[in-house]
């Protein structure tokens, strides 16, 4: 692997088939990568996590309008990562940014 401007990566992930049966894993770095849609705790949890008076995006909504009903913004976002999940691509949308 190439990374321009960079130092090529120091630690890389062993994505390992399904069929490798090696049981010894510290000699190799590898992560499990997650097979299965978000869940709604885990929605609720980043939400959360996240840090209020942070500057909104293209949509204007902040932090604090999220956590202000916690359990219709999961349901809202819930569904929506779910549609993502399934048809395997984001909204358009989702690819504009704001520079300020």
């Amino acid at each position: 692997m190439e990374v321009l401007n960079r130092p090529d990566p120091v630690n890389t992930v062993k994505i390992m088939d399904d069929d490798d049966d090696d049981d010894d894993d510290d000699d190799h770095n590898s992560e499990e990568i997650e097979d299965e849609p978000v869940t709604k705790l885990e929605i609720k949890n980043a939400i959360k996590d996240m840090k209020n008076g942070k500057a909104t995006g293209i949509d204007n909504i902040t932090v604090e309008m999220m956590k202000a009903n916690i359990d219709t913004t999961v349901n809202a976002l819930h569904d929506t990562f779910r549609l993502i999940w399934e048809e395997e691509g984001i909204p358009e949308d989702w690819s504009k940014g704001l520079i300020v």
